[in-house]
């Protein structure tokens, strides 16, 4: 908080190296000094903390069996966990989830990272996007693969 800003009625607080284990409710309390120290306000306030995930990276089937097409789409650094969606491009589509197997894992800096597979049947032509959706954020990154 800045004593100048403060003057200006601006009570921002600046927050740094924060962490998910940072989000909870705190009780703001603002006095005024006089000849006493007088409360004039009392507020609960959460902070919510969030961090936007990386661009997806979906690899593309290397070597894809006559049977199945597998794709791969992986996302780092996100809070909180995210949405994983797979799209058909071709109609804008959602895939059916249980074609999708996704694993999503904090790492060191308490930050989520996702890997998401996706097995479909073999057909020329496929045309598939990896959406990881940060609901808090309102953040929808895509990325598109094609065979």
């Amino acid at each position: 908080m800045s004593p100048d800003n403060m003057k200006r009625g601006d009570f921002s607080l600046h927050l740094f190296n924060i962490t998910p284990q940072d989000e909870q409710k705190f009780n703001c309390l603002v006095f005024r000094k006089s000849l006493e120290l007088k409360k004039v306000l009392e507020a609960v306030v959460t902070l919510h903390v969030a961090a936007n995930y990386s661009m997806p990276v979906v690899s593309t089937p290397s070597s894809p069996s006559r049977d199945e097409l597998t794709f791969t789409c992986t996302s780092t650094n996100g809070y909180p966990r995210p949405n994983v969606y797979w799209i058909n491009k071709t109609d804008n589509s959602l895939l059916d989830e249980a074609l999708q197997n996704n694993t999503v894992s904090l790492n060191s800096r308490g930050l989520y990272d996702v890997v998401s597979v996706l097995r479909i049947g073999w057909t020329p032509n496929v045309n598939v996007g990896c959406c990881i959706e940060n609901v808090l954020l309102h953040q929808n990154l895509t990325v598109s693969s094609q065979t």
